[in-house]
């Protein structure tokens, strides 16, 4: 049987959408051979996956019996498995920074083809193992709803009172650049001081937060200039301040519901710990960004020897990549039609790559999707609670980010830090995927946005243009 004739048998289930290159995908399935969590007591590996035009899809059985372990675990370690499963990421963060330093460190001026497809194989181990615990963040949101609905017992209001209680406790990076802008806004306004001369070196320090997917064009000057004439509009000194003193009442705010829902200790543990994973998540994305941040200057100079664009080098293989470096010639015409459609199935320990027309037709020979009939109401978990109403502008990848207007309601598969521009736009969010610790619940809470995720459809029954409400304190968004 070949791996397509058994991609047919599998009942598939979609858990997320990346606008991920060929590279990605192949690099991300790639890693699944090891056991990343058999230290908690899990000893089995992702064995099948499928991506189709950057929506992956893992097999029902495989989802369930992952799902069981987690279960299984936080009801018998309860906090202690919270305490384990992040040190296990706080860890690999540490490990994976240490060798994207290494990597911003290598010069690779003059280097011949050999010692080019060495450093080449190097990078490619870097983000594997972030790319892959990001798999099983996933699969733990999905059993952390339960556990933390039992600890709060009959208190109807959980969905809320968890978006209120479970704010990062760092500022996110892209929290972080937003402030530094405002304070460049504060220099500009009070000192004189020259914009163009303090967006570049603000530039140089966050123009990786654009490179999630690797694919998606960097931050320039233009973008973060336009954002800071708009904080020379409103007041920079005072929106600095208000964060500031937001940040504040907020963690007062924390510990006085726990007091007044008389919270008990382990509800408090697992919050405290609920707010660490949050932190360590968005850590670990980072390194993501950044390992193709700080890969872009070798798989650019990896183009040149292949006359190939870095755009092109992205949508090829590992394999393919060390082959053409090797005096194997690529074929462009497969480049082009990944671009228009492409496929990538995981059976076991064996990949196979498909495009064009042939990965068009997987969705009806693959993938047996039952989508619900339109509805004028759809449900789903409360991120951040609140009420926007307004237009609905679905994004369904971050190139379609400029489409979004102030004042809309973002409906998008999920979100990413690459999704920041419409979100700073948004008025409310809607997902189809997501949990409790997911990108949209992170900064749903840091903007104050009204948001809810997992409504698994959103994206399939809602249009440009439709009028909603998004009722984030009942977690349901209803057209008007």
């Amino acid at each position: 049987m070949t791996l397509l004739e058994k991609a047919k048998t599998i009942k598939w289930e979609r858990f997320g959408k990346w606008l991920t290159p060929v590279l990605m995908d192949v690099m991300y399935m790639g890693q699944f051979s090891a056991h990343y969590l058999k230290e908690l007591g899990l000893d089995r590996r992702v064995e099948n996956l499928f991506t189709l035009d950057g929506e992956y899809y893992w097999p029902e059985e495989e989802h369930q019996a992952f799902l069981a372990f987690f279960r299984n675990a936080l009801k018998k370690q309860g906090v202690r498995f919270l305490r384990d499963f992040r040190d296990i990421h706080v860890r690999n963060v540490a490990r994976t920074t240490a060798r994207i330093d290494n990597l911003r460190e290598v010069s690779i001026k003059g280097l011949d083809t050999d010692q080019l497809l060495v450093v080449f194989k190097e990078f490619m181990e870097i983000p594997k193992s972030s790319m892959g615990l990001n798999y099983f963040f996933i699969l733990l949101e999905e059993a952390l709803y339960n556990f933390v609905k039992q600890l709060f017992g009959s208190d109807a209001r959980m969905d809320v009172l968890l978006g209120e209680l479970t704010p990062p406790k760092q500022p996110a990076h892209v929290i972080q650049e937003e402030e530094d802008l405002l304070k460049i806004a504060i220099k500009v306004s009070k000192q004189g001081a020259s914009a163009e001369e303090l967006i570049r070196t603000h530039k140089a320090q966050y123009a990786w937060l654009a490179s999630l997917n690797w694919n998606v064009p960097l931050y320039d000057d233009a973008y973060f200039l336009d954002r800071l004439s708009n904080f020379l509009k409103n007041d920079p000194e005072r929106l600095l301040a208000q964060r500031m003193t937001e940040r504040e009442k907020r963690e007062k705010h924390v510990a006085a519901k726990l007091e007044e829902i008389n919270a008990s200790q382990e509800l408090r543990q697992a919050i405290d710990l609920l707010r660490d994973l949050m932190d360590v998540r968005l850590a670990q994305w980072d390194t993501v960004s950044l390992s193709g941040y700080y890969a872009r200057p070798l798989l650019s100079e990896i183009g040149n020897r292949l006359g190939l664009s870095y755009d092109e080098v992205i949508e090829l293989s590992p394999q393919e990549i060390e082959d053409g470096l090797k005096g194997k010639p690529i074929s462009k015409g497969i480049i082009v039609e990944r671009k228009k459609h492409k496929a990538v199935l995981k059976i076991g320990d064996n990949i196979e790559l498909y495009q064009g027309d042939q990965a068009a037709k997987f969705r009806e020979t693959v993938l047996k999707e039952d989508i619900q009939a339109a509805s004028d109401t759809l449900k789903g978990i409360t991120a951040h609670p609140g009420i926007a109403r307004g237009i609905i502008r679905i994004i369904p990848t971050p190139l379609d980010l400029s489409k979004m207007q102030q004042g809309e309601i973002l409906v998008c598969p999920m979100t990413n830090p690459d999704y920041m521009p419409a979100i700073r736009k948004a008025a409310g969010i809607v997902t189809d995927q997501g949990g409790i610790l997911c990108h949209a619940a992170i900064v749903s809470r840091e903007f104050k946005i009204p948001c809810i995720i997992g409504t698994k459809i959103a994206t399939k029954i809602f249009k440009d243009g439709d009028k909603v409400e998004v009722d984030a304190d009942k977690g349901i968004v209803r057209k008007m």
